[in-house]
């Protein structure tokens, strides 16, 4: 009741194109984590409580670059999660 798939296969597979004048790019991320990270959303869902920012990028860290990139520094990534 709380997610419109089982699995947000977004985040898994990740996303990027350009539509009607906007543009995606949702890099992919860990199966695993993103698994954890909707079971936490969920949970408090289920309580109508929220997510505390540290607590989902404890759960889902950074993306997941299968062609080997490198994320410099995690504090950008934790600003993305909080701000979009």
């Amino acid at each position: 009741k709380v997610l419109p798939a089982r699995v947000p296969v977004l985040l898994v597979n990740g996303a990027s194109g350009i539509a009607v004048g906007m543009a995606t790019s949702i890099p992919p991320h860990n199966l695993g984590e993103v698994c954890d990270a909707a079971l936490l959303v969920a949970a408090a869902a289920r309580d109508n409580a929220t997510v505390a920012d540290e607590d989902l990028v404890a759960a889902l860290p950074a993306p997941d670059f299968p062609t080997g990139g490198i994320i410099v520094g995690l504090d950008g990534v934790a600003r993305m999660y909080a701000t979009g």
